[in-house]
Formats: C-alpha cells, sequence, structure tokens
C-alpha cells in the first residue's frame, strides 16, 4: 500500500549511518560538522520518527521556510511538533539549538507587496509560537533580526561561478544582483549577498562555542557521574571496613598507637623514680654513713678548737689568806661558743649530703638512659632527638638540696630543747647540775693550760648530743625533700613527652616516613586499604574541583 494513508506501525526508530563527503567546500564548515537533510514536519508518521530520531542527537536544527508559506492554518500543531523534537518545551537555553532561515526572499516580486510587508510579523508571530523570548535574546543572530534571509539559489550559482563554472540562468542572475545593488560581474559580492555565508558562520560559531562548551559540559557531567559512582564505591567498603566510622577509623587507629607510645615512655620515666624510692633505704644507710664521717671531722675541729677556749674563757686568781691559786671556767659562755662553732661546722659539712644525694640521683639517670628511651619511643624522630637534649636534669635539685643543707641541721640545734642549755636551766642555775654536758665540764681539770685530750669526755657527751640532728634529722629531712625533687623532675620530663607527642600528632599527616614508623608496632591491613580508598576518594573530589 502506497497510497499516503498507509499505517507503518512496526518501525519504532530509524538508525542514521553518515558517510562523509569526499568534499566539504560546499558551505565551508568545520570538517567535523555534519548536515542531514531530514524530512518536513507535514509528512507521514514514518517521517516524524525519521525526524525525531535526527533531531535527537542534533546540535543544532536549521528550520528553513519560504515565503510567501509562512504561517498557515494548522502550523501551530506543526510548530508544537518542532518544540517535542527539539525539547523546547518553552524553555529559552534549548532554543538556541534553533536556527531559523528564510529563504528565497528575493523571489517576492514588488507586486506581491503584502508578502514582504507580512513577513516580519508572521517570522514574529512564528518565533512566539516556537519559543517565547526567542526573538528577543537572538536579536541580532541574522544580522539585525533574529533569523536569515538567504537566497540560496544566488549563493550556489556564484559558488559555481568562482570555481569556474558558468552561470546557468543569467538573466536570473542578473535580476538577482539588481535586487542585491551588487555587480553581478563580483561573484564573492554575491556569494556574500546570499547570506548563506552569514548563516554558515553563525554556525560554525555556534559549534566552536556554544556547542563545545555544552560538549564539555556534558563530558563534565559524565566524568562527575563517573567520579560519583567511584567515590560512593569506596565510601561503602570504607563504612564496611570501619563498621559506619570512615575515614575517622584511620585517625583514630593513629592516634591509639600514639598514645600508647606515649603511655610506654611515661610509665618508662615514672617507673625509674620507682626504681629510686626502691632503693632509698640504701641511699639512706649511704647518707648515714657519711653522717658518721661528717660528725667525726666536726669532732676533729672542736678538739682542735676546745683547748684555745677553754683558757679564753678560764678566770684564775688566789685566795690570799693562803696563798692558794684557784681558777674555773665560766661553763654557761664556754658551751656557747662551743655550740656557735658547731652549728658553723654542721652548716658547712651537711651540704655534702645533699651534693651526695644529688649525685646518686644524676649517676642513676644516666644509668637509666632516658635520653635514649625519649628518642626511641619516639620513633628515633628528629623531634624526639630535640626532645631528648635535656642537660644536666639535677641543677635544679643539686641547688634546692644544697640551699637546704645549709640550715637544715641548724634547724634541729636550733630548738630551745636541742640546745645545750635549755631555757629553763638557764632561767634557774640549780637545775644546771642535771645538764651531762655540765657533768662532763666538771670532770675537765681547772687549769688554764690543757691538752686536747682533756676534753675526750666533754666532747663524747657533746657528740652524743648534736649527732641526731646529722645521722638522722638531716638524713631523713633531705630524703624527703629529694623524693619531691625527683617529682619535680619527673614533671618535665612528662611535659616534655607530652609537647613531644603533641609535635608528632601535628607532623604525622605531612611526614610518611613518620606514619609508616608509627605503624609497623601494628600492622593493619584494614587501616592500610582504608586510607589507600580515602586518597583515591580525595583524588577523584579534586578532579571534580578542577572539571
Amino acid at each position: 500500500n502506497t497510497g499516503p494513508g498507509r499505517c507503518i506501525g512496526l518501525v519504532q526508530s530509524v538508525a542514521y549511518h553518515i558517510k562523509p563527503a569526499a568534499r566539504h567546500d560546499t558551505l565551508h564548515l568545520p570538517h567535523n560538522v555534519c548536515l542531514v537533510d531530514l524530512p518536513g514536519l507535514d509528512g507521514s508518521p514514518l517521517h516524524d520518527i525519521i525526524i525525531s530520531e535526527g533531531i535527537r542527537e542534533a546540535d543544532a536544527v536549521v528550520f528553513i521556510l519560504r515565503p510567501p508559506r509562512i504561517l498557515n492554518r494548522g502550523d501551530a500543531y506543526l510548530l508544537n511538533r518542532v518544540r517535542k523534537y527539539v525539547s523546547l518545551d518553552g524553555a529559552i537555553d534549548a532554543a538556541e539549538r534553533i536556527f531559523l532561515v528564510l529563504n528565497a526572499v528575493d523571489d517576492i516580486t514588488r507586486d506581491d507587496h503584502r508578502t514582504l510587508e507580512n513577513l516580519p510579523r508572521d517570522m514574529r508571530d512564528l518565533m512566539d509560537l516556537l519559543a517565547p523570548g526567542y526573538a528577543a535574546r537572538f536579536a541580532h543572530r541574522g544580522g539585525e533580526q533574529p533569523y536569515f534571509t538567504t537566497s540560496a539559489w544566488v549563493a550556489l550559482s556564484a559558488q559555481h561561478a568562482l570555481q569556474g563554472g558558468d552561470i546557468e540562468d543569467p538573466t536570473t542572475y542578473h535580476s538577482k544582483a539588481v535586487k542585491f545593488g551588487v555587480d553581478e560581474a563580483d561573484h564573492a559580492a554575491m556569494l556574500a549577498a546570499s547570506r548563506i555565508p552569514a548563516l554558515a558562520q553563525s554556525l560554525t560559531d555556534f559549534a566552536r562555542t556554544v556547542r563545545i562548551e555544552a560538549q564539555l559540559r556534558e563530558g563534565r557531567q559524565a566524568l562527575d557521574r563517573i567520579t560519583r559512582s567511584l567515590a560512593e564505591t569506596y565510601s561503602s567498603e570504607i563504612k564496611l571496613l570501619t563498621n559506619g566510622q570512615g575515614i575517622a577509623f584511620v585517625k583514630t587507629e593513629d592516634a591509639r598507637l600514639l598514645r600508647e607510645r606515649q603511655e610506654a615512655l611515661t610509665d618508662f620515666i615514672v617507673d625509674f623514680r620507682l626504681r629510686q624510692l626502691d632503693h632509698l633505704d640504701d641511699l639512706r644507710a649511704d647518707l648515714r654513713a657519711e653522717a658518721i664521717r661528717i660528725c667525726d671531722a666536726i669532732d676533729a675541729r672542736l678538739r682542735e678548737e676546745l683547748p684555745r677556749l677553754w683558757k679564753r674563757f678560764f678566770i684564775a686568781d688566789r685566795y690570799r689568806p693562803r696563798a692558794r691559786k684557784y681558777g674555773k671556767t665560766m661553763y654557761e659562755v664556754f658551751l656557747g661558743e662551743v655550740e656557735l662553732l658547731l652549728w658553723r661546722q654542721l652548716a658547712i659539712r651537711v651540704q655534702s649530703l645533699a651534693d651526695m644525694v644529688t649525685l646518686a640521683y644524676r649517676e642513676a639517670f644516666e644509668a637509666g638512659n632516658i635520653p635514649r628511651a625519649i628518642v626511641s619511643l619516639g620513633y628515633e624522630h628528629p623531634l624526639a632527638t630535640a626532645a631528648a637534649n635535656l642537660g644536666d636534669v639535677t641543677t635544679d635539685m643539686k641547688a634546692s638540696l644544697r640551699k637546704l643543707s645549709e640550715r637544715l641541721a641548724l634547724i634541729y640545734m636550733l630548738e630551745p630543747k636541742a640546745g645545750f642549755i635549755p631555757p629553763e636551766q638557764l632561767a634557774d642555775s640549780r637545775l644546771l647540775a642535771d645538764n651531762p654536758l655540765i657533768r662532763a665540764l666538771d670532770k675537765v681539770p681547772r687549769r688554764r693550760e690543757l691538752p686536747p685530750e682533756a676534753f675526750d669526755k666533754f666532747l663524747a657527751a657533746v657528740r652524743a648530743h648534736y649527732q641526731p640532728a646529722v645521722i638522722e634529722y638531716a638524713v631523713n629531712a633531705l630524703l624527703n625533700v629529694y623524693q619531691y625533687e625527683m617529682i619535680y623532675i619527673e614533671d618535665g620530663l612528662l611535659a616534655r613527652v607530652t609537647e613531644l607527642f603533641n609535635d608528632l600528632r601535628e607532623t604525622m599527616p605531612h611526614d610518611p616516613l613518620l606514619r609508616e614508623r608509627i605503624r609497623q608496632d601494628a600492622p593493619d591491613e584494614d587501616r592500610d586499604r582504608v586510607e589507600y580508598l580515602h586518597r583515591k576518594r580525595t583524588a577523584l573530589a579534586q578532579l571534580s574541583e578542577e572539571l
């Protein structure tokens, strides 16, 4: 059935196979531009399918009209088809794909002035039906108007002549030249007057700008869809591996490893102090032995000075009736001078106990290898090396203990009840008889000149009086303060450790070698996989931003 009423119900789509022509100089369009001639709008259902398939992938649609027929009865229906094919639906952005061409206007004779007068209005009506706002947006697409007025016959004839051919209808060509106001011998001018080159240039510009931008945009959108899909795949796997924690899982694991290493170094430092406390009794015994030597040295010094002091305060005169000479020393004054001499000796010599404590700690600290532990547990990082540069950690301890020890024994000896003569005995001389030092002095011969050994019993009594101040009080007090000084040093070390690991936490994201060393202690395939996926996801995000 070849009649106009035939119905082909099985055809649903049409595929085009376009073969490039050997020559491309007809319109001088870019080589990647392909023109497809589609059937008219008022054709059969098969034509509808062909038009629909042809327009679907087209970048631009050239809608060619020929006067006097611009808008006739039923044209609104045909234009709705155009809107459907081009997906206009009144959208201005889609309307830019439409190029309107009014061809063969030069064929209208002067007698048909009504057609000439109505053409602008008919074209405006057509544009309003096709895409409202088209005329305003593309007001100068065709030069001084939104559409192109062309003469395809003149263009073809002029182009043929420019290529060395003959004009098939010289009479018509001449009349067209007169109408255009162009010399018919100037075929290039005739070609330009046909407005076909202007149409071709506009299509070329559209292809190079608007459509290329659209294609790039479509390409970006396609890449964006791909990157989003990959990112979602990566995110899903990350979520599965981390039980929903995401990349925070890696950061949490790294933070845990750093925290455990910091705790290990903290324990190492605190355990060092624990070992010193465990050996405190040994240090106490050493200090007491040194205190005995200090007391021996003080005794030797007192033994040298006692004869001189005795002589200084010895009073002698004669009992004239019998001519006998009697003498005695003023015990209270003598004891006072001996006590002052003892204080000075204690202030000088007890400092050696403080030096002994400081030295014991320094030697233990050096043997404890704390600086090496800081470097090792700090992943051998330059920050750890800097943190391990401690200098002499006992400087403050030494100064504090020496200052304390200088007056330490005196604190004990200056107690009223610890003095050589308690206040109550000074107030009541009858009580002096009970003072062991007074009793010891009573055994010293009453002569001005005496050898040192004459004071041995008195010196033993003095030793018994002050020795507890050195052996017990001074030693115990020093060790008590020593324990505080160890805590003070420890606090400084722990503060340094905290600062070190804070710096390591800040450095790790930018230091691959440090990150590798941190993770050597706890290999974790899931963590490494999550980090790998996160890097891929980040790269995709950067790619999307660049697009």
